[in-house]
C-alpha cells in the first residue's frame, strides 16, 4: 500500500510538548508518536482508501489553534510477486507465469514487442493477479515484449527479452530388435 499525498512523515508545532487525533484516525498500520516537538508517523498502511483526520499540538499552557487537518488516499498499485519467466525452447511446450500482489483488478497486456508465435497469455477466472504464458513456441531467433499490469492506483511493465533456444528434437528414435548371437548393426 501507498498513499497518494506525498510529503513529511511528520510534523511539528514551536513549545508542543504532545500532539492528538482529535477527529477522524489515522490510517489502519499507521501509528504516531511524540518525539520533542515532533509528532512522527509510522508503519504501512493496511487498508485501501481515504482518510481524514485532525492533529492539536499542546503543552501546559493550552493548544495550537486551529487543529491542523491532513487528508489523502492510501493506495494498492500492483507489486511484483513474481516478475520472472523461463526461456522459451522451440517445439518445447512451455507454461510460466508473473503474478502481482494487489487488492483490486489487474488488467494485463503487452504493451510493446510481441510474445513468441505460439505462445499465448491469459489470466485465470477472477485470479486477475496472475499472467500465464502458454503454448509451443515454433519460430526460431530472438524475442522481446514488454508486459504491463495495471489497476486504478499504478502500472507496473518489465520487459523481457532473449533468444527462443533450439533444443535437439527426435527424428529418428525407433531401434531394431535384438537377437541373441546375432551382430547387431
Amino acid at each position: 500500500y501507498a498513499t497518494t499525498s506525498s510529503g513529511n512523515n511528520s510534523v511539528s508545532a514551536t513549545n508542543a510538548t504532545s500532539f492528538s487525533v482529535v477527529t477522524g484516525s489515522l490510517p489502519a498500520g499507521i501509528s504516531g508518536s511524540t518525539s520533542g516537538t515532533t509528532y512522527t508517523l509510522s508503519g504501512a498502511p493496511t487498508t485501501r482508501g481515504s482518510y481524514s483526520f485532525s492533529l492539536r499540538a499542546t503543552n501546559s499552557d493550552g493548544n495550537a489553534t486551529p487543529d491542523q487537518t491532513f487528508s489523502g488516499s492510501v493506495t494498492h498499485p500492483p507489486l511484483w510477486i513474481d516478475e520472472t519467466l523461463a526461456g522459451f525452447s522451440q517445439g518445447r511446450s512451455y507454461s510460466d507465469a508473473v503474478s502481482v500482489s494487489t487488492s483490486t483488478a489487474v488488467t494485463w497486456s503487452i504493451t510493446s514487442g510481441s510474445l513468441p508465435v505460439g505462445i499465448t497469455a491469459t489470466t485465470s477466472g477472477t485470479n486477475t493477479n496472475t499472467y500465464t504464458l502458454a503454448g509451443t513456441p515454433t519460430g526460431s531467433g530472438a524475442y522481446s515484449f514488454t508486459i504491463q499490469a495495471s489497476n486504478g492506483d499504478g502500472t507496473l511493465t518489465k520487459t523481457f527479452s532473449g533468444n527462443i533456444l533450439l533444443v535437439p528434437n527426435w527424428t529418428d528414435n525407433i531401434l531394431g530388435s535384438f537377437v541373441d548371437n546375432v551382430e547387431y548393426s
